[in-house]
C-alpha cells in the first residue's frame, strides 16, 4: 500500500471508507499480519488466529476486515468481542472509537463498570461491535435469556482477545461454553477470530478456539494460524558463576 507502489491486494479488499481513514491517518503500508489477515477473515471459511507481539497491529488486522464485512450488508451486522479484562475493553473502545465514528458504527462496551444506560443502547440497537467480558456475557444469558436470539441474531464474527490467557483453565471452559451457546441460540456456525501473543505451540490455541463437534463427534471447523513475521527482539542471556581454583 506504499504510495509509490501499486496498492496491496488486501488494502483493495477493504471498504472504501476504511481505505480513506487509513490514508488520512498517513499509513504508508499495512503490516504483515494485516496483509495476511484481511483476506482470511473476509473469506469466512473458518476460524482464524492472529498471533503477534503487543502493538503489532492485531486489533486493526481483525477489525478492518470485520468492519468491511459488516458494512457490506444491507442491515448492519454485529461483531462480539470478548476480552478477559475490563481495562482492555476500555482501551479498545477508545482505540476503535475514531474509526467507528467515521463509519457510523456503534460500539457497545459492557462490563461491571459500565452504566445501565450505556448497556441499554445495545438492547435498542444490537448491531455494530459489542465489547464484553466472559462474566458479563454469561450474565446476559442468565438475565436476558429469552432476548438472546434477537440480540445476537446479527452476529457475524466472534472475536476473542488475549486467547492464550483462556487456554487450559476453568475460565477457558466457561468461554468455550459461551461460544457454543451463542451458536446454539443463533442456529449457525459463526466465524471466530482469536488474538494472541506468539506462543511456542499455537496448535493448542487453535484446538481451543475451534472446539466444535458435529453429530458424529468429529471436529467441524478449520482454523487458520496467521503468525506475524515481524522481527522479534533478540533475547540476551547473561550467565554468572564462581570458579574455584586449586591451591
Amino acid at each position: 500500500m506504499k504510495r509509490e507502489e501499486a496498492p496491496s491486494r488486501s488494502f483493495e479488499l477493504l471498504d472504501q471508507r476504511i481505505q480513506r481513514w487509513i490514508w488520512l491517518n498517513q499509513w504508508t503500508e499495512l503490516r504483515d499480519i494485516q496483509e495476511r489477515a484481511i483476506p482470511a477473515i473476509l473469506a469466512r471459511s473458518g476460524d482464524v488466529i492472529l498471533a503477534a507481539a503487543t502493538a503489532a497491529g492485531k486489533t486493526e488486522a481483525a477489525f478492518f476486515p470485520i468492519l468491511t464485512a459488516l458494512l457490506a450488508e444491507r442491515k448492519l451486522g454485529l461483531a462480539v468481542y470478548i476480552s478477559p479484562l475490563a481495562a482492555l475493553i476500555n482501551d479498545q473502545f477508545r482505540r476503535l472509537g475514531e474509526l467507528c465514528g467515521e463509519l457510523d458504527i456503534p460500539i457497545h462496551p459492557w462490563h461491571g463498570g459500565i452504566s445501565a444506560s450505556v448497556k441499554h443502547s445495545f438492547f435498542d440497537n444490537p448491531a455494530g461491535i459489542l465489547l464484553i467480558t466472559p462474566e458479563s456475557l454469561q450474565a446476559l444469558f442468565c438475565n436476558h435469556g429469552l432476548d438472546i436470539p434477537r440480540l445476537l441474531e446479527k452476529a457475524r464474527y466472534l472475536v476473542v482477545d488475549e486467547l492464550h490467557s483462556f487456554t487450559d483453565n476453568e475460565r477457558g471452559k466457561q468461554l468455550q461454553t459461551l461460544l457454543h451457546l451463542i451458536e446454539e441460540r443463533t442456529g449457525r456456525v459463526i466465524p471466530r477470530v482469536g488474538l494472541s501473543a506468539t506462543l511456542g505451540d499455537m496448535s493448542a490455541a487453535a484446538e481451543f478456539l475451534s472446539a466444535r463437534r458435529g453429530a458424529d463427534g468429529t471436529a467441524e471447523a478449520a482454523c487458520e494460524l496467521i503468525i506475524s513475521q515481524a522481527a522479534r527482539p533478540a533475547i540476551k542471556l547473561l550467565l554468572k558463576g564462581v570458579v574455584h581454583g586449586g591451591e
